[in-house]
């Protein structure tokens, strides 16, 4: 435990000496996974999903604010509907700008969470998203979490339906905006999931804003709980299919990461947890404080004695001795 609380140690002041350089480091790569899973789900416009541009518009959005990443990254998708059905691109457009008049309400400064939330999703463990996040913000966050899962059923919908969108005629567009719609707007899976990260979300916030012990732990542990049982009861109420192995399982791990997050970002020992009171000329205060964890780093410096030197001390000893031995032994014939 010590040695894991002294590299979290280590990783605080690394980040607060380099955080100049590893800011933009993390928004590249940020930027790079979220544009290369638009170019491998849909990347039908094979001029702009070159890894060069890629590569080149990671590094604006490493120098730009956060939110750079998810504009960018909206742009992309809409362009590359674009290639396979002008009114899939359109509705996807107008989708998107009533997303970000809503974003830019109510949580502008978590444009990350309109990003991550999909790269989750690809990568598997999409139900870590509302546990740290339930963590870590408040009620806002909600929002671009929502919208972070309808970008990603969106990209589901196309890459499931591209063939599809480019069979149909150009003569009959309100056919192909209807078949859209349905598809994106009324996917009974998508309004399962945003319910049920919403709520979680809520849920995580709740209690570990509670003054009980271990309040972040339980948060976590009931928030993945709370994600499995909502998405089960989504999925009886509407009749969807769901994998129930790879909810189970991707929740465990979402619980699992969220433990360990939770020892990294708030480690506390409630084994010395005081309760305070005290008052002034209008209130009485009652206070629990329960101090951090915290190792103290002590740089030991070991000078190295050579032989040569061990030799040297050893002689100045031996002259000390004799010349004392003859002092007394002058001292003594007096």
């Amino acid at each position: 435990m010590t040695n894991i609380l002294e590299f979290k140690e280590k990783l605080k002041h690394f980040y607060a000496k380099y955080d100049v350089y590893i800011v933009p480091a993390i928004k590249f790569i940020i930027a790079f996974v979220a544009l290369t899973i638009i170019k491998e789900n849909v990347g039908y416009m094979k001029q702009l999903n070159n890894v060069v541009i890629i590569l080149l518009i990671s590094l604006m959005c490493s120098v730009l604010p956060a939110n750079s990443i998810s504009i960018f990254s909206m742009i992309f998708i809409i362009l590359n509907m674009s290639a396979v059905s002008v009114e899939a691109a359109v509705v996807a457009l107008i989708l998107m700008f009533v997303m970000f008049l809503l974003y830019f309400r109510f949580s502008p400064n978590m444009g990350y969470l309109l990003v991550i939330t999909p790269i989750m999703f690809f990568i598997k463990i999409p139900y870590l998203v509302p546990i740290i996040v339930g963590l870590l913000c408040n009620f806002t966050a909600i929002v671009p979490i929502s919208f972070g899962v309808v970008v990603y059923y969106v990209l589901y919908f196309v890459k499931a339906n591209s063939a599809a969108l480019s069979s149909y005629s150009a003569d009959n567009i309100i056919s192909r905006v209807t078949f859209i719609l349905d598809g994106i707007i009324n996917n009974k899976s998508m309004l399962v999931v945003i319910v049920g990260f919403a709520i979680t979300v809520a849920i995580v916030y709740i209690i570990r804003k509670l003054s009980i012990d271990h309040a972040w732990l339980i948060a976590v542990i009931t928030g993945g709980i709370v994600e499995i049982i909502m998405i089960i009861i989504g999925d009886y109420m509407f009749s969807i299919e769901i994998a129930l192995a790879e909810l189970i399982i991707g929740t465990v791990i979402s619980i699992i990461l969220g433990i360990f997050f939770q020892f990294f970002v708030f480690s506390v020992d409630y084994s010395r947890t005081e309760n305070v009171q005290f008052e002034d000329d209008d209130y009485y205060y009652y206070v629990k404080a329960v101090p951090k964890i915290n190792v103290t780093q002590t740089n030991k410096k070991v000078k190295k004695i050579n032989e040569r030197n061990m030799t040297e001390v050893t002689d100045r000893k031996k002259t000390d001795i004799d010349k004392r031995e003859q002092s007394k032994h002058i001292r003594d014939k007096k």
